[in-house]
This record gives C-alpha cells, structure tokens and sequence, in this order.
C-alpha cells in the first residue's frame, strides 16, 4: 500500500482517491511494478492555483492574493536500487519512461522533467545517501492554462522527496523557494513566487495574500457559501518559457529603472516602490510600452490592497469591481 502525503488540504480525500489514483497507481505498476505493484511506494499531490487580484505584482516585489483549486499534479514513487538513476514517467507525456542522473544534476536539459531535476538539485543537501527513485505521475492541472501547471508539478516533487527520504526540517515556506529556485535555474522562468507558495501553502476556504517582499503571506477568507468564484478556459494558450512572460519582466525592470533615475531620493528599487503620481510624472521620459507596463504594476498593488481590506469588510461587491477593473488593466496595459 501507498503512504499518502498531501499537501494541500483543497479537496476531500475520498474523492481523490475514488476518482483519480486509479490513473496513477495503473501507471507506475506498468511502468516499475510489474512484480512489487504499489509495495514501499509514497502517494503525493499538489494544487494548481488561481490568482483572484495581483497579476504581474510578484515579480515587481509586489502583492498577491491567489487561492488553490482542486485540479493538482499526483505522484507515485519508490525508491529504486539504481545506484542514483531516476525514471520519471507522466501520463501527459505519452507514458514514455524518461531517466536521469542525479549524480549529475546539471541545468540545460529542454524536457518536461527539468522541472523535478531542478526540485531534486535543491533537496540533494537534506537527504543522505545516493537519491535514486521512479516517479509515476499524472497531473488534472491544465498545461497552459495558466494555473501553474509547473509550480504544482514542483511543489508535488518537493513534497514526494519530503515523505521518500524522510526530510523533515523544510517548512512550507522554505519548500516553495526552492521550487522556485529550480524554475530559476533549470527551467530558466524569471518567475515570482507566487505560484509555488500558493501551491505549498494554501488551505482549505482561504486565498492567500502575499508580501512578495518580506515573502511572508496572511490568509484570507473566501468560504461565504453565498458566492461562488468561476475559473473559465479563454482557450487562450499560456507559457512562461516562451518570449512574452521574459519580455513583460524586463518592461516592468525598465519602469522601475527609470522611475529609479527620475526620483534617486526615493528608493526606488521595484515598481512596489512607485506611486501613481510618481509614473504619472515620469511618464513623457518613458518609451509607452515600458510607461503601460509600470502604470497596470503600480495600480495593481493598490487594488490589492483595496482588495484585502474589502474582504475583511466582507465587501463582495467592492471586490468584484476591483477584479474587473485589474482584468482591464491586464488587457489595456498588459495586453
């Protein structure tokens, strides 16, 4: 039988284990089972996320409030006597058993499973021994979608190597940086942290908001049975590898340089230092691509902050006009 770790609290287990470990389990003993089946083996999961309020703010040192939902990343794993081999084996990767050396974990590699090399890299330090292990997975969280596909496959790795070699000093929170860290090095995404946190460190009933800063975070509420938060598919593809996401990082860099230049006084280190009046009177100097991306940050840090003291009123009504208002920032500003 499988030792089951979760590490989200997003969804009733009944119901994951009724619905989708089937999937899972039928996987990893075609792929490494055949004679052991499920024997020794450890069941972890991972959330994907929405962000209700605070889009392109975390990367800007800025603040967020996404929330976990119940589409997450499954692993089944084992540790295997390969003298430092993985095989890692996805159901959305054609079933095609993939292995790797974790003797020579290095960045570089252009396959899906850079996001585990770069997880195990980070967890090298805490675990005695040779690491060596198969990995069957299978994730509900849409590859492009734009629901951190890839934090949820970290934060699952993370989790997986926790309950296999028995590391028990990582917090939470600690777990998330370094899944962060392996999306830095080895998947070469100059990503916040949101994703990742969101994914390790929010519960049941709560969005999450974030000082994406001081990296601490407070929960918030949004358990009012009366209201309901509906995540549609735009069918609009999402990929942070691509050249878009880099380029919006770099934009965003040049509204913090120049806003930096303009007022030396004012220690501008990030757009989470400027305010409205501050782009506002530097905008004539600005190339307007690099004004609009800067102006949608800034505004948006104080929507979340509106936001947050909304919900603490219970202020449904403001919070909607606030995330309608982000999303035409998002369009206009952001394109």
């Amino acid at each position: 039988a499988s030792q089951y770790c979760f590490t989200c609290h997003c969804w009733p287990v009944t119901l994951f284990l009724k619905f989708e470990m089937e999937e899972v389990e039928s996987l990893f003993i075609r792929s490494f089972g055949a004679d052991t089946g499920l024997e020794g083996t450890v069941c972890v999961a991972a959330p994907g996320r929405v962000n209700l309020i605070g889009e392109h703010t975390d990367y800007q040192d800025g603040f967020v409030m996404p929330f976990a939902i119940d589409f997450k990343t499954i692993i089944i794993a084992r540790k295997n006597d390969l003298n430092g081999t993985c095989r890692v084996v996805s159901a959305q990767q054609n079933n095609s058993v993939e292995t790797f050396e974790t003797k020579h974990l290095s960045p570089g590699e252009s396959k899906w499973f850079k996001y585990v090399q770069g997880v195990v890299s980070g967890y090298m330090k805490d675990i005695d021994g040779v690491v060596s292990f198969d990995a069957a997975l299978s994730s509900t969280v849409p590859q492009g979608g734009g629901l951190s596909s890839s934090a949820s496959l970290e934060v699952a790795t993370a989790t997986m190597l926790e309950a296999l070699y028995n590391v028990k000093n990582v917090s939470a929170t600690e777990k998330a940086l370094r899944c962060v860290e392996a999306e830095h090095v080895y998947a070469k995404v100059p990503c916040g942290i949101m994703d990742q946190y969101a994914s390790a460190k929010c519960t049941e009933g709560h969005a999450l908001l974030i000082d994406c800063r001081t990296k601490t975070c407070e929960e918030v509420p949004v358990d009012d049975p009366s209201i309901a938060f509906v995540v549609t598919n735009s069918n609009a593809p999402h990929e942070l590898t691509g050249s878009e996401y880099p380029n919006r990082v770099k934009q965003c860099k040049a509204a913090a340089d120049a806003l930096a230049k303009k007022f030396p006084d004012k220690n501008i280190k990030k757009l989470r230092d400027a305010t409205l009046e501050d782009i506002e009177t530097c905008k004539e100097e600005m190339d307007p691509v690099v004004y609009k991306r800067g102006l949608h940050v800034i505004t948006e840090n104080e929507r979340v902050a509106k936001a947050y003291e909304a919900s603490k009123k219970n202020d449904l009504a403001k919070f909607g006009a606030l995330m309608t208002v982000a999303h035409a920032s998002l369009r206009d500003n952001f394109e």
